[in-house]
């Protein structure tokens, strides 16, 4: 969601109200042209042939400021507090292990085999999406995503695993050799319908892996 930066300032500096969600919007530089609110509730990511699906919202945020051809590139400035993404912990399937139960097996069981797994201190694993460069090197194409082709928003990762063998410091992807993720409106190469869903899909790179 983007709002004119001039209607969240029309607000105190803290907006609040309809404007709450802006909140972090960083207001404070004069040539902002929009907040920028993005909310993801659902959908899954993807690397190599780990499927994580998005059960917690993952939000990002910050401020625009428009070039010259309002319909290229927008400069992406970051939230006031340094939250551009939100670190939200996304659950594992098959935890630490990597196993999840059958398919054939009857959902209920199924639902309480990975709540026992992923809920488990040693052997559950979170994974929580990380900026890897600044906010400035997000891209966000607006033409693209109005017109469903090309990349519309292009944003630089690391994924940090959380678990009580993993340590502190273990992560798939680095500042120095982020995961590109490119969002993209419409269909996959494969053609395959997602019913007007946003696609995330990784850019292919030699990414250093972490101890997991």
């Amino acid at each position: 969601m983007l709002v004119p930066a001039s209607s969240a300032v029309a607000a105190p500096h803290n907006p609040t109200g309809e404007f709450a969600q802006f909140n972090d919007c960083p207001l404070s530089r004069p040539s902002l042209d929009a907040c920028l609110y993005a909310v993801t509730n659902s959908g899954s990511l993807t690397i190599g042939k780990k499927t994580t699906p998005i059960v917690n919202p993952v939000v990002l945020q910050g401020g625009i400021e428009w070039e010259p051809d309002i319909f290229g590139k927008l400069e992406v400035f970051g939230a006031e507090d340094g939250n551009t993404l939100v670190k939200t912990p996304q659950p594992v399937p098959g935890g630490l292990a990597g196993i999840t139960a059958p398919a054939w097996w009857p959902k209920f069981l199924r639902d309480l085999y990975e709540e026992l797994i992923t809920t488990n201190g040693l052997t559950g694993v979170d994974a929580t999406m990380e900026l890897a460069a600044p906010a400035t090197s997000i891209e966000l194409n607006p033409a693209n995503q109005l017109l469903g082709k090309g990349t519309a928003l292009k944003l630089p990762v690391k994924i940090k695993l959380d678990n009580a063998f993993l340590g502190n410091n273990c992560y798939i992807g680095s500042n120095a050799h982020p995961i590109v993720l490119e969002l993209t409106t419409g269909t996959t190469r494969r053609r395959r319908r997602m019913n007007r869903s946003r696609v995330l899909r990784a850019t292919p790179r030699k990414t250093p892996m972490g101890p997991w």
